[in-house]
């Protein structure tokens, strides 16, 4: 039996989760230099920290380091350990990225920046770190149906504030002055288009779930009770601020994924309708299931040609919001150069070149290992500038050294190179693969299998796109999204 000193420290650690969810989204500090990113890390760092202190004392009081071994495990002392690190999803693989982050930033062209972070960011390590210190602690002790509702209600009350304030935005309602144009494509509390469409796309799937499970229970309930259907409207309210937001955003990454999701989300769906269906009715969803697929080569077709130069469909993309969609494969002109420029450099800092001079003109000795650990976490703005496009510098600032690839994949190769990117890929494999597990999609060892084949061979058709000079800039994303539409 637990302490009251033991349950008062889960007591804290459960709110340091919940604090994380719902006040980093929504806090930013306008009196601050930088108002958005390293304020909001740091308020995380805190959080982690507290979090940290009350596992610690928990421990020592004797309250137990994790939770307990799954039902099927061996209750011998020996091995125990093992076990439980082996039969607990996500340990390995995240164990595996600490592993990576620490050799990066050990072997790092800047070991101090690399481990706290730049002052524009603060990426570092020491973040990283929390945000794993934050998992694990939420892993080990998050063990009952109520605290998962109440971590998902967090999602959805915390995304309501930062949707709203982005609405108000687009309709120049924001009592606050920014510097830059926050109407046409609104920034919320994250200061960034992209960021908070990014951050709405998870927030909004945690919302439709919470919204069909609302929803099914009030159908199944006879006649239903008002407490039920008020909860099926606010959460039908926020949906339509979450879907509105994020279109005001006009971000087309989020967008794709946005869409993508929900595509996913409905195939899913029909898959567990169809294994739950009666015999009859199997085969309407067998149908609805490959109906389903036509349509999403009917999408993806659509969108090629949206984005040809001589498509039938281009006077489409002078229509507001609809036209963003046709500039996907923009590749001479706006972000869509930059970022194929910056690929250009980044792809060469992870391949054999030349060593990186330090400022007193030393060679960096471990140049032959950095495509293998790369240069460190936050490093990339020190050692970009040899393979800096000079093109670049008519579409960017010229005093301006690109910190971030504007993909997931070059910047793992160049920050903690192909460990990193397997430890990465690893994560993220489990991840989806566990939830397929969890669905009902991967029922034995050959279905994962295939999983892994396919997602290998997914990487292999990137690359092999990746030599085309037709679509840059599908061909430096399609690994990325293919990710993200399957989260």
């Amino acid at each position: 039996m637990s302490s009251k000193i033991s349950r008062l420290c889960e007591a804290i650690i459960e709110a340091g989760w919940l604090a994380a969810l719902i006040i980093v989204p929504v806090f930013f500090n306008v009196y601050s230099s930088r108002v958005f990113e390293p304020d909001k890390i740091s308020l995380l760092r805190s959080i982690a920290l507290v979090m940290i202190g009350a596992w610690l004392i928990k421990l020592i009081d004797g309250g137990g380091a994790a939770a307990p071994l799954p039902a099927s495990a061996t209750q011998t002392p020996r091995g125990n350990l093992w076990r439980q690190i082996r039969e607990t999803p996500l340990i390995i693989p995240a164990l595996l990225l600490v592993s990576a982050y620490l050799i990066s930033t050990a072997l790092s062209v800047a070991p101090r920046i690399s481990f706290w972070g730049s002052y524009q960011r603060m990426q570092g390590t020491y973040s990283t770190f929390s945000y794993i210190v934050i998992f694990f602690l939420t892993l080990t002790h998050l063990r009952s149906r109520v605290q998962l509702n109440r971590l998902l209600h967090a999602i959805v009350i915390a995304s309501l504030p930062v949707a709203l304030y982005g609405i108000l935005q687009h309709y120049s309602l924001d009592p606050l002055p920014w510097g830059g144009d926050v109407k046409l494509r609104v920034a919320g509390n994250m200061g960034n288009a992209i960021f908070i469409a990014a951050y709405l796309i998870i927030a909004f799937f945690v919302t439709l779930e919470r919204f069909l499970r609302s929803a099914g229970r009030l159908l199944a309930e006879q006649g239903g009770e008002i407490a039920d259907a008020l909860l099926v409207g606010s959460y039908v309210f926020v949906l339509v601020v979450q879907s509105v937001a994020i279109i005001f955003s006009q971000s087309r990454g989020p967008w794709l994924g946005w869409f993508a999701g929900i595509y996913i989300f409905v195939l899913l769906g029909l898959i567990a309708l169809r294994s739950r269906a009666t015999r009859r009715g199997a085969g309407f969803f067998h149908w609805a299931w490959l109906g389903w697929i036509g349509l999403a080569v009917a999408g993806v077709a659509f969108l090629i040609s949206f984005n040809l130069p001589n498509s039938p469909l281009a006077a489409l993309r002078s229509v507001p919001y609809v036209g963003r969609l046709g500039q996907i494969f923009e590749t001479e002109e706006g972000t869509g150069k930059v970022r194929v420029l910056i690929w250009e450099g980044a792809s060469q800092m992870i391949l054999p070149h030349a060593a990186v001079t330090y400022p007193d003109g030393t060679p960096d000795p471990l140049n032959a290992l950095r495509p293998i650990f790369g240069y460190g976490p936050e490093a990339m703005w020190v050692a970009y500038n040899p393979f800096y496009p000079p093109d670049l510098a008519h579409y960017e600032a010229r005093n301006a050294s690109p910190d971030r690839s504007h993909n997931e994949t070059f910047d793992t190769l160049v920050i903690t190179g192909l460990l990193g990117l397997v430890a990465w890929q690893a994560l993220h494999l489990s991840v989806i693969l566990f939830a397929f597990r969890y669905l009902g999609v991967v029922h034995s060892r050959r279905d994962a299998a295939m999983f892994v084949g396919l997602w290998v061979g997914g990487a292999v058709l990137a690359a092999g796109i990746r030599t085309s000079a037709a679509f840059p800039i599908l061909s430096a994303n399609i690994h990325g999204a293919a990710a993200l539409v399957l989260q």
